[in-house]
């Protein structure tokens, strides 16, 4: 009790450095206990389930990757030679099935699963009930859960839903219960609107593969868990594979809590997002650090009077260390309370926050380290000093200093200038990549472009045919609308584009080449010219390439780069998979590589297959619409005019070009602002280093800068020789910091748009900025020591 009273009263004799390092303190502390309660919550609301660490997903690891499907027939055979298993269930891939019958037809994400799924989650429905094993055994497959949103979204929360008859891809369905609320978007379940039964057991291996998850039993260990799979499951694995004739290389099986992924490889985008909280903590760590050190220093005539009376210099760290954790523990109460507060705040806002008692004694613990992390070098180094010299000291900081002391704020404030500029260097990218997603030319007047997304039910459209003169006759009645100009078709967005990959291979390769993939995007004949993308050679797809033609493609730039680079793509034939079978399509032509305004600028290897030919069935249909009037007053009749030929196909209300245009560019600026925020506040914290750093030089200099003005030197030639120190140091800091900061943001290459992480204005700017920032903190303590007088200054020692 005795050493917390002393640290009060010590920390009471400087109010204004300890309310300094109060407000820092409690700015981070409350920041990361913030973010600890955000992440409590997202972990309880991400897994809402009884006892959840026993509710996990069974991965498999190949030396190509982990994957979370397994076939069907293994998961039959598990099932039953599992035994630290409380209960396993089977998983289907969602689907998209067309809800009608209930108003205008929507399109709902759909999952089949077991019955013993829902007590692998441990839940039951918040109204009706379950399906049955029995029941799904005998066949009843038209039973339908659906999700607490999807309730209130589709069915306006009737509270009768329950035995309400609904069609689902035209087949008769009945609601049997509602899930409660959260259910459709957790670890098990993500963003679906209902569920289906399936006996995978009956079908076999007609499924194929399947996600499985577990429950395992009461106090088995994942350990345990993981040590029955690779008994059982690897080998089980193997030989199914060599049954199915597809020899699979060595695979072990892995149990992991179900809202877990399984990653092999570290992905480099996650290199920044660690760094920012890492470079946060550090700013702020080397800051108040300093400080720390700085307010120890001052007290050397203390410590060497008391290191003289016999006093232990453990004795003495440990009292500077308990007025450290003091400290820290104090602003860890003002940030929890502060986050307490911002946390009712974003409540209103839908932000899911949870302060429970293990968030504050986390808070209260981190506080704690934070304390004995940051106080111990300070105080370790402001007791290892002079004796004889700190004796003749009456108090003050001195002129002279040791040059360990030296070197240690020194670092501390270099280290804090790199870490900022690093972060500065990661705002400065995203700002000069924000600015090109706004300046971007799209090509064509995306306000006068409308886009209808359209979903086709491949039960009542079964072939591609079928779709083909579904899609066909809708782009007619669209153009016969008064007022729309051209229309041409896409499988994907115009700006904002997300293409499916496929593998292929060139002819004359006779088992294709490892890592070879395109992009394929299925467009009219008329839509790259509607979008203003040119044929760089070759010819553009017509109307001449129809279903029962040569099959024909176009490829992009960068498929010319990367497959064709020492040989005339045109005339070349590749093989993909693209409805049945493979297709061999001949290479026509080449367009430019179109720039992506969706997470990645450069998508790479592209192709464009005629919609004429092909109409596969994981092709989406979005007819883009030219508008020569009014696009607002235009949308409702080119809704019906897409919905005239089967008013239950799912339609989306018409939306602009240009808010595909504003989303893209709304994404980047929440993220670029988020950063910017960041690189603000280690700014500040760099400057306040350099501020501290130079006015503690300047005072432990005044003897000198006395001696250099009595023998001739001006107050300019002063005052540089300030200001000249402060940028050295700054200089060097920054130096760090651009190294520093051009490897972390590595991982921002795919993020940044019109530049590359090499960007030079990015790197001059920050430059610019912290020669500034440098300028300016230095040179108030440069004005004081060129405005002190020589005989005052001598007298100083």
């Amino acid at each position: 009790m005795s050493n917390i009273r002393f640290a009060f009263r010590t920390l009471l004799k400087r109010p204004g450095g300890t309310l300094i390092i109060l407000i820092t303190l409690s700015l981070v502390i409350g920041s990361m206990s913030l973010v600890m309660a955000v992440l409590q919550h997202e972990r309880t609301a991400w897994m809402p389930f009884p006892d959840p660490d026993r509710v996990v997903r069974l991965w498999k690891v190949t030396k190509n990757g982990p994957s979370d499907q397994l076939h069907v027939e293994e998961f039959i055979e598990a099932a039953a030679a599992l035994r630290s298993f409380e209960v396993i269930g089977a998983m289907g891939n969602y689907g998209s099935q067309v809800l009608t019958g209930v108003g205008e037809p929507k399109t709902l994400s759909i999952q089949h699963i077991s019955p013993s799924v829902l007590e692998v989650a441990g839940v039951a429905p918040a109204l009706g009930r379950a399906f049955t094993a029995d029941e799904v055994r005998s066949g009843a497959a038209n039973l339908l859960l659906i999700s607490h949103r999807c309730w209130q979204a589709e069915f306006s929360g009737d509270p009768e839903i329950i035995g309400r008859a609904v069609s689902l891809n035209e087949k008769p369905a009945t609601i049997i219960g509602v899930m409660p609320k959260g259910y459709d978007r957790n670890g098990l379940f993500y963003g679906l609107d209902g569920w289906l039964p399936r006996d995978f057991e009956t079908a076999g291996s007609a499924v194929g593969f399947i996600k499985v998850v577990g429950r395992g039993r009461a106090g088995i260990s994942s350990a345990r868990l993981n040590a029955e799979l690779a008994a059982v499951m690897s080998p089980l694995v193997r030989r199914h594979a060599e049954n199915r004739g597809w020899p699979t290389p060595e695979a072990s099986v892995l149990a992991l809590r179900a809202d877990k992924r399984l990653k092999v490889h570290f992905e480099p985008e996650q290199v920044f997002g660690i760094a920012i909280p890492v470079f946060v903590l550090g700013i702020a760590a080397f800051n108040i650090a300093n400080i720390l050190l700085a307010r120890m220093l001052s007290r050397r005539h203390e410590f060497a009077v008391r290191f003289t009376l016999g006093a232990r210099r453990f004795r003495i760290v440990r009292q500077l260390l308990g007025e450290s954790v003091l400290l820290a523990l104090l602003g860890g109460i003002v940030g929890l309370v502060s986050s307490v507060w911002i946390a009712r705040l974003t409540a209103r806002y839908g932000i899911g926050v949870e302060f429970s008692p293990l968030v504050i004694a986390g808070t209260l613990l981190f506080a704690g380290l934070a304390g004995l992390v940051v106080g111990w070098l300070p105080a370790w180094r402001s007791t290892r000093g002079e004796l004889v010299t700190d004796l003749k000291e009456s108090g003050g900081i001195g002129s002279g200093g040791s040059a360990r002391r030296h070197r240690l704020r020194n670092f501390l404030m270099i280290g804090q200038v790199a870490m900022a500029a690093a972060l500065c260097l990661g705002a400065g990218l995203l700002v000069r990549s924000y600015q090109n997603k706004k300046s971007f030319p799209p090509g064509f007047d995306v306000s006068r472009f409308l886009t209808v997304h359209s979903s086709l039910n491949d039960r009542i459209y079964p072939t591609p045919e079928s779709r083909q003169l579904y899609v066909g006759q809708a782009m007619e009645r669209i153009a016969g609308v008064p007022g729309v100009g051209e229309v041409s078709l896409t499988s994907d967005r115009v700006l904002m584009r997300y293409p499916f990959p496929s593998g292929f291979r060139f002819e004359g390769q006779d088992n294709g080449q490892e890592g070879q993939w395109v992009r394929l995007t299925v467009a009219s004949p008329n839509h790259l010219s509607h979008v203003n993308v040119p044929i760089v050679r070759g010819r553009p797809l017509g109307s001449a390439d129809r279903r029962g033609s040569p099959p024909v493609l176009l490829v992009s730039e960068s498929f010319v780069r990367s497959y064709s680079p020492n040989e005339d793509p045109i005339g070349r034939r590749v093989g993909i998979d693209v409805e049945a079978g493979r297709s061999w399509l001949e290479i026509v032509g080449v367009v430019p590589d179109r720039r992506n305004l969706g997470y990645e600028e450069h998508l790479g290897p592209e192709a464009y297959l005629s919609a004429d030919q092909f109409f596969p069935h994981w092709s989406g249909v979005a007819f883009v619409v030219e508008c020569r009037g009014d696009p607002t007053t235009l949308r409702q009749p080119i809704r019906e005019a897409v919905q005239a030929g089967d008013p239950n196909v799912p339609v989306t209300h018409p939306r602009s070009v240009r808010a595909e245009l504003d989303e893209a560019i709304g994404r980047s600026l929440l993220e670029t602002r988020a950063i910017a925020l960041i690189a603000i506040f280690g700014l500040i914290m760099a400057m306040l280093g350099i501020y501290g750093v130079v006015s503690y030089s300047v005072t432990e200099r005044t003897y000198e800068l006395g001696v250099r003005m009595a023998l001739g030197a001006d107050r300019g030639e002063i005052l540089r020789l300030v200001v000249r120190q402060g940028l050295r140091y700054a200089g060097t800091g920054l130096a760090i910091g651009l190294v520093l900061g051009g490897l972390t943001t590595l991982g921002l290459r795919r993020m940044l748009f019109g530049i590359g992480v090499l960007d030079w204005v990015s790197y001059a700017a920050v430059c610019a900025l912290f020669v500034l920032t440098a300028l300016l903190a230095s040179w108030f303590p440069a004005r004081r020591a060129s405005n002190v007088e020589p005989l005052r200054a001598l007298r100083h020692e």
